[in-house]
């Protein structure tokens, strides 16, 4: 067997920022993926004035062409998102973890479950987030009764269902997710 092998550089298709994770999507007719990344980054700092940092694009691979082209972007997520793990399909979309919240998301959708309370806090600074009328922003909610969880680097996802997903913490809590 051979092997096709081409180069994308992510500044070439308009990518610019610090790649946080990245995962192959499901459903799709074309390779895609998404790219979870920061951009620009931030600091603890910074934080309370900029926080919504990161974006999550997806891209399409053309294999016969050796091209690369974004499909779908969602801007201004939690500076603290830093996994992605892909749906089952028939969902073609990826959820998206961060210390504070969790968020689903896909070319038409998105919904985001704040965790703990200082989620709930930057889900109300959402909407005066630069770009947040071109985002997804307003889809963001808190859970009702919070958790009071975070979900750090390490946290686990495996969807057991296309609407299930187990969400295991490095504490060893775990977790049902359901996506309405």
């Amino acid at each position: 067997s051979s092997w096709t092998v081409f180069d994308v550089t992510l500044p070439s298709i308009g990518i610019k920022g610090v790649v946080k994770d990245m995962v192959f999507l499901d459903g799709y007719l074309e390779p895609t993926v998404a790219i979870l990344l920061e951009s620009p980054q931030t600091n603890v700092g910074r934080v309370a004035s900029v926080s919504f940092t990161t974006i999550c694009y997806g891209v399409a691979l053309d294999r016969t062409r050796g091209q690369a082209a974004i499909v779908w972007t969602c801007s201004v997520l939690p500076h603290d998102c830093h996994s992605l793990f892909t749906a089952r399909f028939p969902r073609r979309g990826v959820l998206v973890v961060a210390d504070n919240s969790v968020t689903y998301l896909d070319q038409q959708l998105i919904d985001a479950v704040a965790l703990n309370a200082f989620a709930e806090m930057k889900i109300e600074n959402a909407r005066d987030a630069p770009g947040y009328g071109r985002s997804h922003a307003g889809a963001l909610r808190a859970h009702d009764p919070l958790l009071g969880i975070t979900a750090p680097f390490g946290t686990s996802v495996e969807f057991l269902t296309p609407d299930h997903a187990a969400m295991l913490l490095p504490s060893g809590q775990l977790f049902l997710l359901q996506l309405a």
